[in-house]
């Protein structure tokens, strides 16, 4: 039987703590997920971040208004537009002051024995002022990575980009996050890898492992106690 998947994000941020910390922020996972998703800001990115493709013409800063309209016509209720719209314009606005354009090259996903295939970054390399890197987007307002978390999704990039792929090598790792202050514009911070100590391949795998074994026991406890209780229907 499969295990329902942890968001990525959510893997990245539980995934390098403390056992007895892995446990409570498992055990406050399973109580519920976000009413909205930043799917529509996600699908929006290549067109902030003025994205080429190799085998298509060079393409011009796509306006604002468009970037609005997408992000309008992706969200599935208000709540979850003003949120996306929020994130994509702190980014937009970034990205026009950086003389920002980026590359499309796919780096596909992970593949694991345990969860669905994960994917710690974006498809492109970014270019602003002459520096070039490699994104992972990180838009939520709670529950977002910590140092460690960050530390996770740069040693993931590192070790299936960079240790994968020479020409990768020297490139900067980057998160995008946005503060969280209510009623104010989310404002875009970025976390370099320069300087930042990473975990090995094998740090990585433990880690991912320890989890999704505790996550599994957390399901199944609360299936037992559902069945117990006379409740209907498998949890998973």
């Amino acid at each position: 039987m499969k295990i329902r998947p942890l968001p990525e994000t959510d893997l990245a941020r539980i995934a390098p703590m403390p056992r007895d910390e892995k446990r409570r922020a498992l055990l406050q996972q399973k109580e519920g997920w976000s009413p909205y998703s930043y799917l529509p800001a996600r699908l929006a990115v290549p067109d902030i971040l003025n994205t080429q493709y190799d085998l298509l013409p060079p393409s011009s800063p796509t306006p604002w208004a468009q970037v609005h309209s997408r992000v309008l016509h992706e969200s599935r209720s208000t709540v979850e537009f003003e949120n996306n719209l929020a994130v994509s314009a702190a980014l937009y606005a970034h990205a026009q002051q950086q003389s920002c354009f980026s590359r499309h090259r796919p780096f596909g996903t992970v593949s694991t024995s345990i969860a669905d295939p994960l994917r710690y970054w974006l498809d492109l390399v970014v270019t602003f002022q002459d520096r070039s890197f490699i994104p992972f987007f990180d838009p939520r307002r709670g529950k977002r990575l910590t140092a460690r978390g960050r530390r996770f999704v740069f040693s993931m990039m590192h070790e299936n980009i960079r240790v994968r792929d020479p020409d990768y090598a020297g490139l900067d790792l980057r998160i995008f996050q946005f503060s969280s202050a209510k009623d104010q514009p989310r404002e875009l911070r970025i976390f370099s890898s320069e300087g930042e100590e990473l975990y090995t391949f094998d740090e990585l795998n433990e880690m991912i492992q320890e989890t999704y074994d505790m996550w599994s026991e957390i399901l199944f406890e609360r299936t037992a106690k559902r069945r117990a209780s006379g409740g209907a229907g498998p949890l998973i």
